[in-house]
């Protein structure tokens, strides 16, 4: 286990650093297409409902501070739950930080030509042998390059709300923009992009008084992301909802909205590469703080004998660093980049579902603990309120699975099937 500690601040900055990055831009689009000026609405409107969910994940963290995920689910629905959970947590993020390479590998093909003597995909894989190598490192290595990762994101926000402050259109908020018929199959899109507050949760037992520090680092890095992404989202479509419609995605938001200012085209060409930087990078950050925290879920479940050769799974190098956790993450990036080719849907789906399949694991078992415990009525509103939350997002990512495609359902399926094939195997080998 690792002998150094994260602080309150590095524990914020590797929430923000994940929650912060391709949903926010790539979702753009997509949401002003499906849900016109109540795209925005979204963000406020999940952000509440998510936060029984996120009082009950924090409650967890201050009854079991160090054992994430895993202990969550043992502690009130045993051991079996407790590996699917933390089982489907693990690929749901792994699916996640695929895309987030994807999309970086996009923007730095348009920043950097040469780099179109490649393709994406393998532009993509590049970064992840970087990220793998960078990520055997120490922690405190780690916590410097995010804080690096996460100064250069707010770049392209920054631009987005001082330009939709300048070009703001009022005739965005005509009611007919409103396209309220569009938002259910937008809740997986929001609740990927909002995703990544509990990577306190993966990192737990690394974090400084972690009973007091991990709850807290999921309440200011959420609150936080809730408002900025409400505003960023609001003042785009502002900006250029009469040209967002036809786009035929992320990639062409900025160079419209650089169009709608007139610059120079000498600025403009500067502008652009600087933004497409920025955002490529923001994609970076969210990748590798992702790698950076989920092995420790993988780390989790070898620790408890629940893997084929968890011995050497668990195994850490000399900076206390699970080093075939990182190598296998790296192993079912790759398995998602050419299982999907990097598209938006499947993996963002794949994303949004597996997180919530573990998010009501969590609930459900902080329930059981509630009322083993016989503690007061008012005391099991939150869960129960969480789970409701847990049910409206399962029940939208599978009508949004029925709307664009159920590839991605049956992927999660079956990767569902084969750990707990593998958990049960792995059980009936210790009885004898």
């Amino acid at each position: 286990m690792s002998s150094e500690k994260l602080s309150l601040s590095s524990a914020i900055f590797i929430n923000l650093n994940i929650m912060i990055s391709t949903g926010l831009f790539v979702n753009t689009v997509i949401l002003s297409q499906r849900a016109g000026a109540a795209g925005f609405l979204l963000y406020p409107v999940i952000g509440i409902c998510m936060l029984p969910l996120i009082a009950s994940i924090a409650r967890l963290l201050e009854l079991y501070p160090s054992g994430g995920f895993y202990s969550f689910a043992k502690a009130g629905l045993g051991e079996t739950f407790a590996f699917l959970s933390t089982w489907s947590f693990f690929f749901a993020k792994l699916a996640s930080c695929t895309f987030m390479m994807f999309v970086s590998a996009r923007f730095l093909q348009q920043l950097i030509p040469s780099l179109n003597y490649f393709s994406t995909i393998q532009v993509t894989l590049g970064i992840l042998a970087l990220f793998t190598g960078l990520n055997l490192l120490k922690f405190t290595i780690g916590v410097s390059i995010q804080g690096f990762f996460l100064t250069a994101k707010f770049i392209p926000i920054i631009f987005v709300i001082l330009s939709g402050i300048y070009l703001f259109d009022i005739q965005a908020l005509d009611y007919t923009n409103f396209l309220f018929t569009g938002i259910p199959t937008s809740i997986p899109l929001v609740l990927y992009s909002l995703a990544g507050f509990e990577a306190s949760c993966s990192l737990s037992r690394n974090i400084e008084n972690a009973r007091v520090n991990a709850p807290k680092a999921i309440y200011y890095s959420f609150s936080f992301v809730l408002i900025v992404y409400g505003i960023f989202q609001f003042l785009l479509f502002a900006a250029a909802h009469q040209y967002l419609a036809n786009l035929g995605g992320y990639i062409e938001v900025f160079p419209k909205l650089l169009a709608q200012l007139h610059l120079s085209s000498g600025i403009n060409a500067s502008l652009l590469n600087l933004l497409s930087f920025a955002i490529g990078i923001a994609a970076l950050g969210g990748a590798y703080g992702i790698l950076f925290s989920n092995s420790w879920n993988l780390y989790e479940l070898a620790n408890h004998n629940h893997l084929f050769l968890s011995s050497w799974i668990s195994m850490q190098n000399r900076f206390s660093i699970p080093t075939a956790c990182i190598l296998i993450e790296s192993l079912f990036c790759v398995m998602f980049l050419f299982l999907t080719s990097g598209s938006q849907l499947p993996l963002q789906q794949t994303a949004s579902l597996g997180v919530t399949f573990t998010y009501t694991i969590s609930v459900l078992s902080l329930l059981a603990i509630f009322i083993r415990q016989k503690v007061r009525m008012k005391t099991i509103v939150i869960p129960v309120l969480a789970l409701g939350t847990c049910i409206i997002f399962i029940g939208a990512c599978f009508q949004s699975f029925m709307a664009h495609g159920i590839t991605s359902m049956y992927l999660f399926l079956s990767i569902l099937a084969i750990g707990m094939i593998m958990y049960l195997l792995k059980s009936s080998s210790c009885r004898f």
